[in-house]
């Protein structure tokens, strides 16, 4: 495996782990365990910020002149980082909702 599929298969990896974590989130948040969802949430933003991380890479070695081919493996992973943002803030929203409405008690 070369460098440039290590690096998309970790992007694929971390954002499956994030994406697991904020589907458990939002379980928890229609079981109105708000604390616990929050905790699941902040433990998701590490495995995004580490597939952003291997993103940046990619995209620093592309704006110094290296080529970076494309390929479906690496469309594959940047729908799984763009995804889990997504479904990330989209869950951070339906706390603050919560919260300001009282819902979790």
């Amino acid at each position: 495996m070369d460098d440039m599929e290590m690096v998309i298969f970790d992007i694929i990896t971390a954002s499956g782990d994030a994406m697991n974590l904020v589907m458990e989130a939002l379980d928890l948040i229609a079981d109105k365990d708000i604390n616990l969802a929050k905790e699941k949430l902040i433990s998701s933003k590490e495995y995004i910020l580490k597939a952003h991380k291997r993103q940046t890479e990619l995209i620093v070695k592309a704006a110094n002149g290296e080529p970076q081919p494309m390929s479906i493996l690496m469309v594959h992973a940047q729908d799984h980082l763009m995804n889990v943002m997504l479904a990330s803030q989209m869950a951070d929203k339906i706390i603050k909702i919560f919260d300001k409405w009282g819902l979790d008690s």
